[in-house]
């Protein structure tokens, strides 16, 4: 017995370099592959709703929205957010008929989607309107709700300050308030993005940058160690604005009839990250995740008229140092207005303690 065991021995130890240099091999050649694939990716699209019949001024996407959920659903996304104005009239059948019609390649492909309110969801009978889209999303708490998918938390707030009782306004700002500090202490989680359909800040000409937005939520957002993006709508267009590390993107490209913004040359206060034309394309966003890193890329609707360049931004999750360093300074009794408006207005513009004149 002890002689067949001795002499396997060499065998055995050949065998075992041989499976260390196959395990060593595989792990080369998978690290890379691990690197380059996304680990989740997941979709965004604002203001859907088509134009309106008596807006006989401005510009008609005939099956904009319908080509860009086909460009969606194609990619097979884990979720699909949109970010309000799903329709033009929200009380009107005919405006929902039609986005049912839209939404058909996102249901075939059993995408999950996760609505937040516009204003074009109130528009006409209100409660017929919320009936409208309770019937096409049962699930969906209105005010407030929260969705983690792999590492990533959706913060998802009604921006609609008008359409709510002071009550309502007041528990909801705790609750978000609350709900970013509850991420931030959950180590399943590594990144929080908020959606609400009005942007804190735009340049567009025709859209003002949201005043109870800024009060109410962005010494909130800058404050949390783990919240990367905003995603706004309701301005016809995409911008994209920085402020330490954290991006706010205005992702009103659905189909909506466009708005220009005001260029940096043309007098605008907010820095926009994003180098486009005055009226920048339709679009939808893809979230990626890299291990540690969250990737947003804006992909632009081809045109025939104009050929319009891909934005991309990048956030790394907090480390560990990081969020100490946040919940101090979350503790301490630094003003929103002096922390995060100077770091965004545009160089050359008035910066008083307070939020710029929107542009009109």
């Amino acid at each position: 017995m002890h002689r067949c065991v001795d002499g396997i021995r060499p065998y055995l130890a050949r065998l075992t370099v041989v499976l260390v240099a196959i395990v060593a091999t595989c792990a080369v050649h998978a690290q890379p592959l691990a690197e380059t694939l996304p680990s989740v990716r997941i979709a965004v699209v604002g203001d859907m709703q088509r134009t309106g019949t008596i807006e006989f001024w401005r510009e008609r996407n005939v099956d904009a929205s319908e080509r860009i959920l086909a460009h969606v659903a194609a990619e097979q996304p884990a979720a699909l957010f949109l970010l309000g104005d799903m329709v033009w009239w929200g009380s009107s059948d005919v405006e929902w008929d039609r986005f049912d019609s839209v939404m058909r390649p996102v249901s075939a492909a059993n995408i999950p989607v996760h609505p937040i309110l516009g204003n074009h969801e109130y528009l006409g009978d209100t409660a017929r309107g919320m009936r409208n889209v309770r019937m096409r999303f049962p699930e969906m708490r209105h005010d407030a709700d929260v969705h983690v998918i792999d590492s990533i938390a959706f913060v998802l707030i009604n921006t609609n300050v008008s359409a709510m009782t002071d009550s309502a306004d007041r528990r909801l700002r705790q609750w978000f308030a609350y709900t970013l500090r509850r991420l931030d202490a959950d180590p399943s989680v590594l990144f929080v993005v908020v959606c609400g359909h009005h942007p804190p800040f735009t340049n567009s000409r025709i859209t003002r940058p949201n005043k109870k937005v800024q009060d109410r939520y962005l010494w909130h957002v800058q404050h949390a160690a783990k919240t990367a993006f905003w995603f706004a709508g309701h301005a016809h267009s995409y911008e994209r604005f920085e402020v330490d590390g954290k991006q706010y993107i205005v992702a009103g490209g659905g189909g909506a009839p466009r708005q220009n913004v005001r260029l940096a040359r043309e007098g605008a206060r907010f820095v926009d990250q994003y180098d486009g034309p005055a009226r920048r394309p339709l679009h939808y966003l893809m979230l990626e995740r890299h291990g540690r890193e969250l990737t947003c890329t804006m992909h632009p609707l081809r045109s025939a008229v104009a050929d319009y360049a891909p934005d991309t931004a990048t956030v790394s999750a907090a480390s560990r140092a990081d969020r100490q360093s946040t919940d101090a300074i979350a503790n301490s009794a630094a003003s929103m207005r002096e922390t995060i408006f100077p770091l965004l207005i545009t160089p050359g513009s008035p910066a008083p303690g307070c939020v710029p004149a929107p542009v009109k």
